[in-house]
């Protein structure tokens, strides 16, 4: 069997450290494999975590494409960043370089999650990497000739079966992060980074997206979530200061809540349990929070509010204001708390999306220039709601917005999560838009 790396000289035979890849039982045979999709998940079972370019590459040789690159989203949501160094040089891509969201073909198809092709420089195919609906990046498929329908398809399903083997494979190596890294990471981003649930998920009755910003510098904001049957469990939270001790003190508030969560606490019980380690741990210290459950089922929203900015209603594509709730002493605080927490309920109508948010949002701005305000937020999301972007477009489109305002140099950390309740199909088929990844949905 060739190794690929191999170099022979004439003078002394002197070889290079053959590609581990190749050993990997199935990788040689996969560019001529039948069945390439199985083939290709066999093959993953053994294959180094941070392969998967090769993977992909090889897939692609069996159903007839001249090349294959991988790009993944960068932790910025910005760019498009080759997954490993092997990216294929073209007429439209550069041999190792970043691919802007904005105002490129790639980039279509990453905030569209749909696929589109061109017949020059050469036929070839732009395909989102999805996990479920999450958008992880997006595969570049060359042909030499025109495509088929067969190639088609086998394209998008090669780039499914990406994203999940992406998901799959990314905890086993530090490659994927790296990759996806345009500039160095501070520790309390990484640790930030760390806790934080996948930035988007849609089923077909509800849809959540987040987004913390300045990517690379976030300290104590954060958001979770986490759907468990038919409730979908929401949390964004803001602990006070910067750096690392911020982002130690929201380690351990993520991590009560999630405790609270599954002991089945509700709300008002789990910020309790919170104040009690908080306090214990970090005294003096304390984290503003809105803690939320909805009912997928009957879009009923019930929340807490510990000391947080209030949630946002958009309603009919107009934001008609807060969600008002009572709020109690931030976590951590719970000496200045004289009565019970209050937990708030409304009644969610198909379509209503609401937005929670830390103060970083609205405050942000350049040091002695303007805030980002209110107004401003608002505005860009009536836009985004006429124009039918998903949710996790509108939140993608509306950190570049904050950042853009603020010249690159927040002030403060600025985290959002949008979420959608879409009500209940009229029947089981009708859920099937959720399958077709449309931008006119989260």
């Amino acid at each position: 069997m060739m190794l690929a790396g191999r170099h022979m000289k004439e003078s002394g035979m002197v070889m290079s450290p053959p590609d581990e890849v190749w050993f990997v039982p199935g990788f040689a045979e996969l560019g001529t494999a039948g069945d390439v999709l199985s083939a290709a998940l066999e093959t993953a079972h053994m294959l180094p975590p941070d392969r998967l370019g090769s993977l992909l590459r090889r897939a692609g040789t069996a159903i007839g494409a001249a090349d294959v690159s991988t790009w993944l989203i960068d932790y910025g949501l910005t760019s498009l960043v080759p997954i490993d160094d092997e990216a294929v040089r073209s007429d439209d891509v550069e041999l190792g370089a970043a691919i802007p969201v904005a105002g490129t073909t790639a980039g279509r198809a990453f905030a569209r999650t749909e696929a589109i092709e061109a017949d020059r420089p050469t036929p070839h195919r732009w395909v989102p990497m999805l996990d479920g609906t999450e958008r992880l990046g997006v595969l570049r498929f060359g042909f030499a000739a025109p495509m088929t329908e067969r190639q088609r398809r086998l394209s998008d399903a090669l780039a499914s079966l990406g994203g999940a083997l992406l998901v799959s494979k990314r905890a086993h190596t530090d490659h994927y992060a790296m990759r996806r890294r345009q500039q160095q990471m501070n520790l309390a981003a990484e640790m930030q980074w760390r806790q934080l649930p996948p930035l988007e998920s849609s089923m077909p009755t509800v849809a959540v997206a987040g987004l913390v910003e300045p990517a690379y510098e976030v300290g104590g904001d954060g958001f979770d979530y986490s759907l468990n049957g038919s409730l979908l469990d929401l949390t964004i939270y803001d602990a006070v200061g910067h750096g690392l001790h911020a982002a130690l003190l929201s380690a351990l508030m993520i991590a009560t809540l999630r405790h609270g969560r599954r002991r089945e606490l509700g709300p008002a019980e789990r910020l309790a349990l919170a104040d009690e380690s908080i306090g214990a741990n970090f005294p003096g210290d304390y984290i503003t929070a809105q803690v939320a459950e909805l009912s997928t089922l009957t879009g009923q929203l019930t929340w807490a509010n510990a000391g947080h900015p209030l949630p946002l209603l958009v309603r009919d594509g107009r934001a008609v204001g807060d969600l008002p709730c009572a709020p109690r002493p931030p976590v951590g605080m719970a000496s200045l708390q004289t009565t019970p927490t209050t937990v708030e309920s409304v009644q969610l109508q198909p379509g209503d999306r609401v937005l929670f948010y830390t103060d970083g949002l609205v405050e942000g701005g350049r040091r002695g220039g303007s805030r980002f305000g209110l107004e401003r937020l608002v505005d860009l999301l009536e836009r985004a709601n006429g124009e039918r972007l998903g949710c996790a477009e509108t939140i993608r489109r509306l950190g570049n917005n904050v950042l853009e305002h603020a010249a690159y140099e927040l002030t403060d950390d600025a985290t959002m999560m949008l979420v959608e309740w879409r009500g209940l199909p009229a029947d089981p088929e009708a859920g099937a838009f959720a399958r077709t990844h449309d931008t006119s949905s989260c």
